[in-house]
C-alpha cells in the first residue's frame, strides 16, 4: 500500500516482517517491536545500517525519518536486548555512541537568503557507557554535495560524560541557487573513528526580488523554448507512432500467420503424441497382465510348497513325539525296575537285621537261663515270662526263688 512501509526486523536469528504506516513515530515503532518480541521496552535498542555501512542507533523521530529516507521501500532494523548475554558477548558494539537531541539554531526547513552566512548548531547526547574524549569534531559525510560552503567546523574540547548533553556546530554559507539544500555531518574522534547518528542541515535557499524577477523571466524563456521543442517532438512522435502502427499491423498479420502454423503443428504433434501414448498404454497394460499372471503362478507355487513343508513338518513332529513317548516309557520302566531292585535289597537287609536281632535275643535268653535255669523255668510255669526282669529280681534276692516270687506277686 502506498501509505505503508515494510519492516524487516531481526533479533539474533529471529526475523519478522511487518507493514506499518509511513507516518509511524519512533515511540510507536519501539512499542510495536517490544510487544512482538516480548521484550521489556526499557531494554530494547533499535539500529539500522546507513549508506556508509555503519550501524546507527535509532532514538528519535528525526533519526527514524532519516532511516526511512535511506531505506524507502523496506526498512531493515536490528533489535538488541540490553539485558541479553548474547548481545553483550556476540554483538559488535561501538565504544562511543551519540543521539541527536534538538536543533539549537536553524531548524529543518528554515528559509535562508542566497549566499548568506549562518551558524548551524545541534544538541547531542552521550548514550554510551564511556565518556567521550576531548577533541570530538564534526566531519561532512556527503563530500559530493558542495552546495553549502563550509567556513568553519566546531569541536568539543572537553570530556563529555555518559548521559550528558552538549552542543556542537558548523559555520556555513548558503549557495546562490534557490531551493532546498541538505547536507550531512557526523561526529568523529581525533583518531578518525565515526560514531553516533548522522546530523544534517536542511534549509530552503531564497533570493531578493530583483534576482527572483530575473530568474522568473529566464524561466519563462526556457519554458517557451521547451514548449516549442515539445511541439516539434510531438509531431515527430506522431509520425513515428503512425509508422509504428503500420509496422505493428504488418507484424501482427505475420504473427497471426505464424500462430496458425504453430497451432496446426501443435495439433499434429498432440495427435501423434496421443497415438503413441495409447500404444504405450496398451503395451503397459499387456505387460501388467503378464506380470499379474506370473505373480499368481508364483503365489500358487509358493502355497503348494508351504503345504508340502507343513505336511512334512507334521510328520516329523509326530515321529519325534512317538520317539519321545517310547523313550519316556523306557525310562519309566528302567526306573521302576531300579526301584523294585532297591526295595528287594532293603527287604533282604531288613530280614537279615531281624534274624540278627532274633539271634541276639535268643543268645541273651540263653545267657540269662544259664544263670538261674531252675528258678526261671519255675517262674515261667507260674506265668512270669519276662526273663530279664525275673533275672534282676533273682540277682536282687541272691537267687532266692521265694523272695523273687514274693516280689512279683507284690507288683514289683
Amino acid at each position: 500500500m502506498a501509505d505503508h512501509i515494510s519492516l524487516k526486523v531481526k533479533l539474533d536469528e529471529d526475523i519478522r516482517r511487518f507493514s506499518v504506516p509511513k507516518g509511524i513515530t519512533f515511540a510507536e515503532l519501539h512499542s510495536l517491536v517490544s510487544k512482538h518480541f516480548v521484550l521489556a521496552p526499557e531494554n530494547v535498542q533499535l539500529k539500522y545500517i546507513d549508506d556508509e555501512e555503519e550501524l546507527i542507533t535509532l532514538g528519535s523521530d528525526l533519526e527514524l525519518q532519516e532511516a526511512k529516507r535511506l531505506q524507502p521501500t523496506v526498512l531493515r532494523l536490528n533489535v538488541y536486548d540490553a539485558k541479553s548475554k548474547r548481545h553483550t558477548s556476540d554483538q559488535p558494539t561501538a565504544q562511543y555512541e551519540a543521539v541527536f537531541v534538538r536543533d539549537v539554531t536553524v531548524p529543518d526547513g528554515t528559509n535562508v537568503t542566497a549566499k548568506v552566512k549562518f551558524q548551524k548548531t545541534w544538541s547531542v547526547k552521550n548514550t554510551s557507557s564511556a565518556p567521550w574524549p576531548k577533541g570530538v569534531v564534526l566531519k561532512m559525510v556527503d563530500p559530493k554535495d558542495d552546495q553549502l560552503v563550509v567556513l568553519g567546523v566546531g569541536a568539543i574540547n572537553r570530556v563529555v560524560g555518559p548521559g550528558e548533553e552538549t552542543e556542537i556546530g558548523v559555520h556555513l554559507q548558503a549557495p546562490s541557487r534557490p531551493g532546498r539544500c541538505v547536507q550531512y555531518w557526523r561526529l568523529f574522534t581525533e583518531d578518525g573513528v565515526a560514531f553516533g547518528s548522522r546530523l544534517w542541515v536542511d534549509i530552503t535557499v531564497t533570493q531578493d526580488n530583483a534576482a527572483v524577477e530575473r530568474e522568473r523571466l529566464e524561466r519563462m524563456r526556457l519554458e517557451e523554448e521547451e514548449r516549442c521543442l515539445a511541439e516539434a517532438m510531438a509531431m515527430a512522435e506522431a509520425q513515428a507512432m503512425a509508422e509504428a502502427e503500420r509496422a505493428k499491423a504488418m507484424a501482427e498479420a505475420e504473427e497471426e500467420e505464424r500462430r496458425r502454423y504453430e497451432e496446426a503443428r501443435r495439433l499434429a504433434e498432440e495427435e501423434e503424441f496421443r497415438r503413441r501414448q495409447e500404444e504405450e498404454d496398451a503395451k503397459r497394460k499387456q505387460q501388467q497382465e503378464e506380470e499379474e499372471r506370473q505373480r499368481r503362478e508364483e503365489e500358487e507355487r509358493l502355497a503348494q510348497l508351504e503345504r508340502q513343508l507343513a505336511k512334512e513338518e507334521a510328520e516329523l513332529r509326530q515321529k519325534l513325539e512317538q520317539e519321545e513317548c517310547e523313550k519316556r516309557m523306557k525310562q519309566e520302566a528302567e526306573a521302576e525296575a531300579l526301584r523294585m531292585k532297591q526295595e528287594m535289597e532293603k527287604e533282604m537287609l531288613r530280614q537279615k537285621e531281624a534274624a540278627r536281632l532274633q539271634e541276639e535275643a535268643e543268645e541273651k535268653q540263653r545267657r540269662l537261663y544259664s544263670k538261674y535255669p531252675g528258678q526261671l523255668n519255675a517262674l515261667a510255669e507260674m506265668g512270669f515270662t519276662n526273663v530279664e526282669h525275673n533275672v534282676k529280681l533273682l540277682d536282687k534276692h541272691k537267687g532266692s526263688l521265694d523272695l523273687a516270687l514274693e516280689a512279683l506277686l507284690s507288683g514289683q
